[in-house]
């Protein structure tokens, strides 16, 4: 991993009992690098009252018990360990998450794609002629959605009722 300067931060407090780091606005590696090094480092501190922490991409939420580690000691950790070291890439975990289309899966794919303008992709995923749609994160706070803009308007469903879901991927 190359060796990245350290990025100023800043404290912004989210209620009583949570605070956010913030590294950068920018989705960029090396904010994320220094997140992801933060996030071990205090882990790895063992901070009584220290309750959890959510890296995102530019950030971290740290939560606290303030009766046990108050805002002021948690501060102070930080500014005297900062930047944090640099660890290597191994802790990192990747997550995979399967996901079907078309068939059972998506039985309106090919209305939707129609009502995109587009044609549906040979194999499912994004319709053809859109390419890669950039990073994705979810629902992650802190994270960037997309680096292209979204088309105006959501694509109309088809009228009628939606497609049966087989019962093997209903829950319950």
């Amino acid at each position: 991993m190359p060796e990245t300067e350290p990025l100023p931060y800043r404290l912004l407090d989210c209620g009583d009992r949570a605070l956010t780091i913030e590294l950068g606005r920018a989705v960029d590696p090396a904010v994320n690098e220094q997140v992801v090094a933060l996030d071990r480092a205090l882990g790895a501190a063992g901070l009584a009252g220290l309750l959890e922490t959510v890296p995102t991409y530019r950030s971290l939420l740290v939560l606290y018990d303030p009766e046990r580690l108050p805002r002021a000691t948690l501060a102070a950790w930080i500014a005297g360990h900062w930047p944090p070291p640099a660890g290597a890439d191994g802790g990192r975990r990747r997550w995979r998450v399967p996901v079907h289309y078309g068939g059972a899966h998506g039985a309106d794919l090919d209305a939707l794609a129609a009502g995109a303008g587009a044609e549906p992709a040979a194999g499912g995923g994004l319709p053809a002629g859109r390419g890669d749609p950039g990073p994705q994160s979810g629902l992650s706070p802190g994270l960037a959605h997309s680096r292209r803009p979204r088309p105006r308007g959501p694509p109309r469903r088809p009228s009628g009722p939606p497609p049966e879901t087989p019962a093997r991927h209903r829950p319950g």
